[in-house]
Order: structure tokens, then sequence, then C-alpha cells
């Protein structure tokens, strides 16, 4: 008779489940979106300062988008 894969020291884990079943927060990936967001706002930044769009320090970034794409 076959042991069961718990008798046998050895953890059964089920097809298909969600990596963070449990909740968990990827820091990693976290982390690098919190790069990426930053590095894109620089981006756009930079973008609107050559444009010569006034007030960049107090916009967000969808905000200095929005700017340039009415600038052109």
């Amino acid at each position: 008779m076959e042991q069961a894969a718990e008798q046998r020291g050895e953890t059964a884990e089920k097809e298909g489940a969600a990596p963070n079943a449990t909740g968990a927060v990827d820091l990693i990936e976290a982390l690098r979106a919190s790069v990426d967001r930053a590095r894109s706002l620089k981006a756009t930044g930079e973008k609107a300062a050559k444009a010569g769009i006034r007030g960049r320090s107090h916009m967000t970034h969808d905000e200095l988008a929005d700017a340039l794409a009415h600038r052109r």
C-alpha cells in the first residue's frame, strides 16, 4: 500500500497555487516598481523643463504628461 506524501516526509503542493497566496507583498517587486515610477517622473520632468512648462514642481506625473501632450 502506498503511503501519503506527508507520511513519507514530502510536502504536497497544489498545482496552480498562487505564489502570494498568503497575501504577502513581494518587496523586491515593490522596490522595482517604485524605482521605475521615480525614473519615469524624472524623465517626464526633464521633458517638461525642455518644453518650458511652468509650475512643474507642483505637478503630478499625470499633470506633467498632460501639459506635455497639450503643449505640442
